[in-house]
């Protein structure tokens, strides 16, 4: 049985043009960080007894991730994401916690975001890799299939 080259478990990241249609997966994602923020609107009134009281604001999110860059014609998700930057086209982003078809487990988000940031490093010694950002547009929901 093969086994991975790297220690831990595969995520999975897919890359669509909606939400029906079919991801397309990236191949060796070797890392990523999801960042949801939601900021505060202070509010005080004369109740407050001199305490900041605070409703929650409107929320955000972001992705950034490194992939491998492969030199075959079969990596449309690397195509997809240049496309997505330089065309500045909207896409539907799925995230999951493992590369298994379970639904038990892929639990995992989704939502729709524009690739606002690319960059791609290498040296001799080492696989190629393209370093990204997904800024989201919208709302960011839990998926679990």
């Amino acid at each position: 049985m093969p086994t991975n080259v790297f220690s831990g478990r595969q995520a999975f990241l897919g890359i669509g043009a909606n939400s029906t249609a079919t991801s397309v997966a990236f191949g060796a994602l070797q890392g990523f960080t999801i960042t949801v923020d939601r900021g505060s609107i202070e509010v005080f009134h004369q109740d407050t007894s001199g305490w900041n009281e605070n409703f929650a604001g409107n929320a955000s999110w972001s992705m950034t991730a490194d992939t491998m860059i492969f030199s075959t014609a079969a990596t449309q998700e690397q195509d997809q994401l240049r496309d997505s930057l330089s065309s500045e086209t909207r896409k539907y982003f799925t995230f999951k916690n493992s590369t298994a078809s379970t639904a038990d487990s892929s639990w995992g988000q989704a939502g729709y975001g524009y690739v606002t940031g690319w960059s791609w490093t290498g040296d001799q010694s080492s696989p190629q890799v393209q370093n990204f950002t997904i800024t989201g547009d919208g709302v960011l929901t839990e998926s679990n299939s």
